[in-house]
């Protein structure tokens, strides 16, 4: 008695996950589908399976889609069937496909910019318009400058302890700006 509960039981589970593992189509499913701007895996997916979560396995049997995740508007998606099992096949706009053969031609893709270009934080670049230093050859040699860094070495960045030569004692600035003597400038005429 006890064997034929566990056996029952063992079918049953069986039965069910052979259903649960069962890939299931959208009822209303295109048999090919133009892809537009906009467009998702998720959202294309979804309109050929009742679960689009499961979009790698119509996509992941297919060799032809290399990559899923590059997929332009104007593309054509069909759905065929191979050994039973639902496949996704896709073909590239402006291309012409032939039995296994892909005939490419040129094509240019032009996109635009969705979002525009940030502009520059005005904090980060106005010690650039606000102090500009040109100087006459001689009028840094009076100037503090850095002999060192705390630890030795090369660089030194923010919060870093550095030695300056030259620096008033009782002067009350609390920052300073740190300038590099560049090549000199030449009037060419």
């Amino acid at each position: 008695m006890l064997n034929k509960i566990l056996i029952s039981f063992v079918i049953l589970l069986l039965f069910f996950s052979a259903n649960a593992d069962e890939l299931k189509l959208n009822p209303e499913h295109p048999g090919e589908y133009t892809v537009v701007k906009g467009d998702t895996l998720w959202d294309i997916s979804a309109r050929f399976l009742k679960q689009p979560w499961r979009w790698q396995e119509i996509w992941g049997v297919n060799p032809q889609i290399k990559n899923p995740h590059l997929i332009y508007p104007g593309d054509v998606v069909s759905l065929s069937f191979k050994d039973g099992r639902p496949v996704l096949n896709l073909e590239r706009a402006g291309q012409v496909t032939v039995g296994r053969n892909v005939k490419l031609s040129p094509t240019i893709r032009s996109s635009e910019n969705i979002e525009a270009i940030p502009a520059i934080p005005i904090d980060a670049i106005q010690q650039f318009l606000v102090w500009p230093i040109i100087l006459e050859e001689d009028e840094m040699d009076n100037w503090p400058y850095v002999v060192s860094s705390y630890d030795g070495h090369l660089v030194a960045s923010v919060n870093n302890k550095i030695y300056i030569r030259g620096l008033p004692e009782d002067s009350n600035i609390k920052e300073y700006s740190i300038y590099r003597k560049g090549p000199a400038y030449k009037n060419v005429k």
